[in-house]
């Protein structure tokens, strides 16, 4: 008898210890912070080191608050992929050592006002992507590669790792019908380009098909950024590589691919080395260029219905591709977009191309955010 209740307490203090413990480690790697929230605010700008909220009075802005917190606490990768969820949370990652401080994923909620943080090693190393209702991330590797999809309260809905390492590139789906582009990291002299086709179902991520994209045997086409919407696929692509000669040429195109009939066409940009996609809604893409090999800094809007782009060069407001970078592009309304580069937040008038108010901000800004 005297063995059976040491037993039992010795199970019972077991389970206490197991659950402090869990406890503990979920309130270690889950953390809320708030900001304030301003019914009358226009946009808000998301900095490193806090929260800034405005208010757009024709052709004038002005700042209601700055509320000063942190929200990063070593860095992020520009280039990856911030999803913007629901209408109401914004989510993406913060990197881990080397070159940040903590691995973690973050989301932001614009309707109560809350910032929760999840330290994880699955955050967005290599690239990521959003869906109408999750984000994912993904992380390369010589010998493995994973994609990871989390909901708006940063649980981990589903994993999976890719038969091949790939290296996926970031995505949008306007659904939960998910494709992404993934080029193989392993071969000898060219890398090929997969289409992938996952479907998130039941927590669980699942590998439906994999094409080739581009089946040019002269030519190893390279891409960047994907955009998925209304069952048409458009992909970046900032060039090729001639086989026979292993020379790269530059070229700034898309490739418009209809994932129903499979018919696909190239699109041609007005400037070279697209790479990255700014939704701006309704019928526009925003589209940024490798300052680099572009020569310049500036963007192309792409209409979706017209397939007609044009290229702002954002030098003639008085930026320099040798000291500012693109940092985010959205849309305020109908005729104006929100253009954030360097230290400057320009609002570029649609209908005629002008400047309707510029509005100096803190280097650590990189992100808008419109209610």
């Amino acid at each position: 008898m005297r063995k059976t209740k040491t037993m039992f307490k010795i199970i019972l203090l077991s389970s206490i210890l197991f659950t402090c413990l869990f406890l503990l480690f979920c309130i270690l790697n889950q953390e809320k912070k708030t900001f304030k929230l301003h019914s009358d605010a226009s946009f808000y700008m998301i900095r490193y080191d806090g929260i800034d909220s405005y208010q757009v009075k024709g052709s004038y802005v002005e700042k209601l608050a700055n509320q000063n917190k942190e929200i990063i606490k070593g860095q992020i990768n520009q280039v990856i992929h911030r999803a913007e969820l629901n209408r109401r949370y914004l989510v993406f990652s913060e990197e881990g050592p080397p070159l940040g401080k903590v691995g973690r994923i973050i989301s932001i909620d614009f309707q109560k006002g809350t910032i929760g943080y999840l330290k994880t090693l699955d955050y967005a190393y290599t690239s990521s992507g959003s869906s109408a209702s999750y984000y994912f991330t993904s992380e390369a590797s010589p010998t493995s590669s994973f994609l990871a999809a989390f909901d708006t309260q940063l649980k981990q809905m589903a994993k999976i790792e890719f038969p091949e390492p790939i290296i996926a590139g970031d995505f949008l789906v306007d659904d939960e019908e998910i494709y992404l582009l993934g080029t193989d990291i392993e071969g000898e002299d060219f890398f090929p380009t997969n289409l992938y086709h996952l479907s998130l179902s039941n927590k669980t991520l699942t590998i439906v098909n994999a094409e080739a994209v581009d089946e040019d045997p002269q030519v190893n086409t390279l891409f960047t950024d994907s955009l998925v919407r209304k069952k048409q696929l458009y992909v970046l692509s900032p060039g090729y590589r001639v086989k026979s000669s292993n020379n790269q040429v530059a070229l700034g195109r898309i490739l418009h691919m209809n994932l129903e009939s499979g018919q696909k066409e190239w699109l041609d940009l007005p400037q070279i080395a697209p790479i990255n996609i700014y939704d701006l809604g309704k019928d526009l893409l925003a589209i940024e260029h490798e300052k680099n090999e572009a020569g310049t800094l500036g963007i192309s809007l792409f209409n979706l219905d017209s397939k007609e782009s044009k290229f702002i060069d954002l030098t003639q407001f008085g930026l320099s591709p040798d000291e500012d970078s693109l940092k985010d592009v959205k849309r305020l309304n109908d005729d104006t977009i929100l253009i954030l580069v360097g230290k400057k937040l320009l609002a570029y008038r649609l209908s005629d191309g002008q400047i309707l108010f510029e509005e100096s901000v803190k280097e650590t800004a990189f992100h808008i955010w419109v209610p």
